[in-house]
């Protein structure tokens, strides 16, 4: 009984696992090429552990309902943001956010670069002036 249990999860991990990533890693994949050493790139822990020389931030760090308004993005000096529907968007979805909320925020501040089933990435516009107090240097 307890093969059979363990065989049946061996095949469902290995089925899923053959199934997903190249949905969901394709954001990452495509983000890879593009994103300079050391560019911050806000995303889910599982797309960010996908990326190499840059500069990871969860969306966990973002103030619930995680949506990535302008200020937070620019505190956090983001050059890039990967929405995926398999974690940030179910916990949006979780804290009572909708896709709706996250569309409005990133087009006040963010153009959509590359879009693949399951991924939206964004590219973080650079604000030409600065809003209020702080000494971001240029």
């Amino acid at each position: 009984c307890l093969l059979l249990v363990m065989g049946y999860s061996t095949f469902r991990l290995a089925a899923s696992g053959l199934a997903l990533p190249d949905l969901e890693s394709a954001g990452a994949r495509w983000l890879r090429k593009q994103a300079a050493p050391g560019a911050v790139v806000v995303a889910a822990p599982y797309v960010v552990m996908q990326l190499r020389r840059i500069r990871p931030v969860s969306f966990f760090q973002l103030p619930s309902p995680f949506v990535p308004t302008p200020a937070v993005l620019a505190d956090a000096h983001a050059s890039w943001i990967v929405v995926d529907d398999r974690e940030w968007m179910f916990h949006m979805k979780d804290e009572g956010a909708g896709a709706a909320q996250i569309d409005g925020a990133l087009a006040s501040c963010c153009e959509l670069a590359y879009e693949a089933p399951g991924s939206r990435v964004y590219r973080v516009r650079q604000q030409s002036t600065a809003a209020g107090g702080g000494g971001g240097g240029r």
